[in-house]
């Protein structure tokens, strides 16, 4: 794998030296650019290309999540990784909304934030576990009508399985709690992966975000 060159936005200096520090430290990383707001971040990309963006979402002049949105619509494909010390699930479904294709939290595991480079550098989505469990606490569990809706593919059963799913429970516990066999749950869990094109958990949060499933 060639080295990959990063810019890491984020507005607390010492903070952002010792993440800039750290992910030069990874086998799989060249050069790393260091901005400290949206508005540099913006001017990094105009002028610069990098392979993955890990963006702060609090920061002043410009935030991360509005950053994001202004860097998705100069060069739509950029990898854009959030990366901050907030864990509310409202800052973080706002991300993914706005395009970054995963989050974590500075205090994760190094392993975490390497994983989460890599992850989206190969094209799929990650969530950390706490953010993924911030996200999981804004589940909708309900079956209303206005949910099974022309905008996604699922039934009301599938949209069900679906939030148990994304909380965690496996393939029996599933079963278990709905009182169906283990291998209706398998093929209720691979007909919403393949109705979604999702490959994991991460993704399906943030297929479910997409389709506001979650608040």
């Amino acid at each position: 794998m060639n080295k990959i060159k990063v810019l890491l936005v984020d507005d607390h200096a010492i903070v952002a030296q010792g993440l800039k520090n750290l992910i030069e430290g990874f086998d799989f990383t060249g050069k790393v650019d260091l901005c400290h707001n949206g508005k540099e971040a913006v001017k990094k990309v105009k002028e610069n290309s990098y392979d993955i963006i890990l963006m702060d979402v609090t920061m002043p002049e410009m935030n991360g999540i509005e950053a994001t949105e202004a860097i998705l619509k100069i060069k739509p494909n950029q990898k854009i990784l959030g990366l901050s010390m907030h864990s509310d699930e409202s800052l973080i479904a706002e991300m993914i909304r706005k395009g970054a294709k995963g989050y974590v939290l500075k205090d994760s595991e190094i392993s975490e934030i390497q994983e989460g480079i890599l992850t989206v550098i190969n094209g799929s989505t990650y969530l950390s576990k706490k953010a993924s469990e911030a996200l999981i606490n804004m589940i909708k569990k309900t079956e209303s009508k206005s949910k099974e809706s022309a905008n996604h593919p699922l039934t009301k059963r599938e949209i069900e399985i679906l939030s148990y799913i994304l909380e965690g429970y496996t393939n029996k516990e599933i079963a278990e709690k709905l009182n169906l066999s283990s291998r209706t749950i398998d093929a209720h869990r691979r007909n919403i992966l393949q109705k979604t094109g999702c490959k994991n958990t991460a993704a399906l949060v943030k297929w479910a975000l997409d389709n506001e499933l979650l608040n």
